[in-house]
């Protein structure tokens, strides 16, 4: 067994040597603590991306983007502003880190930009521009949609819909269906330089106005280069410069096209609408054969009445310009009554058909009825034939065939008896004679030039109820 004093000696010596070893490791702790109190917490500071410095506290930044946003809404105290860019910070702890919050700062100062708050106007997949806010582009839009249809028909368009959900009537009777835009319309945020926002007049401007295309303007009595260039809002330099061939000291002529060019619109309103008229429904006429009466006769048994319908028609107007219209119901208020004709159709030897055959075997008109040498032509002259025959352009009797001394030379006249008389003139020969019947198409003489006539011709005339009448009126 160990002695007791030497096991309290070795007890003595294990306390001094846990003492001495907790007295080092505290030593170690102290010295660490001191250490640690060399790392900081830091933000690195990125526009757009890039890192551009670091700083202890954001506050340092929040307070110069303050003062920026501050410069500009007091030049600008209609506007609301922000900065542009992108800014992102990210907490750090660096062990002794280098800060240069005056570097950074003037980097701040040139990267970033203040720039106003808008909204940005888009009509389908094309931007118009940027307004202050969506009052002013609801304005824009309205006053836009103004040059085509009135505010107060958009007002009580508007109004009516929503209470009754019914068209808006006006007062020539037709009705209000949609007023639409034929694109979307959208509003986004957007930052911009307040001189890039538009007024609300610039905005109209803009929607009215989205491209230049070329058209052909005709030229109307009364038209003149300036006149035409000022009203396509152009200079006479630049419609010259459009139309090269065009010399400006030549006169222009009615009927001339000219090459012009027109805005374009972003978008187009379209007024929908419906309009009722009352419309007449032709009558139509029906013809009864009747063998009983000669041909070329005919008598009205019944006379004919137009009938009326109701036509509600769906019209499409795009910018004031209708481009469609198409019939949506039709309400038949009363029928039309047919006109019906009796026409004769007996014919005898010895009365006409009323229709007129050709009175030669070919030919041409050398001369038509008419002042001619300063006296008038009573009939039409057909001249070179295939053969020299004259036929009955009728059927009818013969009430005059010989010399005629008012220069006519050799004349037949056939009596048609239904109000036409024919005469035939300046014969070489006579086929018939007075009282003989003749049919239509039959020869009654040859042509030649007798009487007052230069040269081989039929000169033939046409009478209907003992008043001279002009052949070409009658004849097939």
């Amino acid at each position: 067994m160990i002695d007791r004093k030497i096991a309290i000696g070795i007890a003595a010596m294990m306390l001094a040597l846990l003492f001495s070893l907790i007295g080092i490791q505290g030593n170690a702790a102290a010295s660490g603590f001191r250490n640690f109190s060399l790392v900081q917490k830091v933000y690195h500071v990125s526009v757009e991306g890039t890192e551009i410095g670091i700083v202890k506290k954001k506050k340092t930044i929040e307070k110069l983007i303050a003062k920026k946003v501050e410069e500009a809404e007091k030049a600008y105290p209609e506007y609301d502003f922000a900065i542009a860019e992108n800014i992102t910070y990210k907490l750090d702890r660096d062990f002794r880190p280098e800060l240069n919050l005056r570097e950074t700062i003037e980097t701040l100062k040139e990267k970033l930009t203040v720039k106003a708050k808008a909204l940005k106007l888009s009509v389908g997949d094309e931007v118009v521009g940027y307004v202050k806010d969506e009052d002013e582009a609801r304005e824009a839009l309205r006053q836009f949609q103004s040059k085509f249809i009135s505010g107060e028909m958009m007002d009580q368009y508007i109004e009516n819909s929503e209470a009754k959900d019914t068209p808006l009537e006006l007062d020539n009777g037709a009705l209000i269906l949609d007023i639409s835009l034929s694109k979307e319309v959208s509003l986004s945020d957007g930052k911009v330089y307040p001189y890039q926002i538009m007024s609300v007049h610039e905005a109209v401007r803009k929607l009215s106005k989205n491209k230049v295309k070329e058209q052909t303007y005709t030229v109307k009595e009364g038209d003149a280069l300036s006149g035409i260039a000022n009203q396509f809002d152009l200079s006479v330099e630049e419609l010259a410069a459009l139309n090269p061939d065009l010399n400006e000291d030549e006169l222009l002529h009615i009927g001339d096209e000219v090459t012009v060019t027109a805005p374009e619109p972003f978008v187009k309103v379209v007024v929908k609408k419906a309009k009722t008229f009352n419309k007449a429904i032709p009558y139509e006429t029906k013809v009864k054969k009747d063998d009983s009466m000669y041909k070329g006769d005919s008598k009205v048994v019944q006379e004919g009445k137009p009938g009326e319908k109701k036509v509600r028609y769906l019209i499409t107007v795009k910018n004031g310009e209708v481009t469609g219209k198409q019939v949506d119901k039709e309400t038949v208020l009363e029928e039309p009554t047919e006109k019906v004709v009796v026409e004769g159709t007996k014919v005898i030897p010895s009365r006409g058909t009323g229709d007129f055959t050709w009175p030669t075997i070919g030919g041409y008109i050398s001369s038509y009825m008419g002042m001619r040498w300063g006296d008038f032509h009573k009939g039409i002259d057909i001249a070179r034939p295939s053969n020299r025959a004259i036929l009955a352009a009728d059927n009818g009797t013969v009430v005059s065939a010989g010399w005629n001394d008012d220069g006519y030379g050799n004349r037949v006249v056939i009596n048609h008896n239904n109000g036409f008389k024919t005469t035939y003139n300046h014969m070489s020969k006579i086929l018939v004679h007075v009282g003989e019947t003749v049919r239509k198409g039959e020869q009654i003489g040859v042509m030649g030039t007798t009487g007052d006539s230069t040269g081989i011709h039929l000169h033939f005339e046409v009478y209907r109820n003992g008043h001279l009448v002009n052949p070409m009126g009658y004849l097939d």
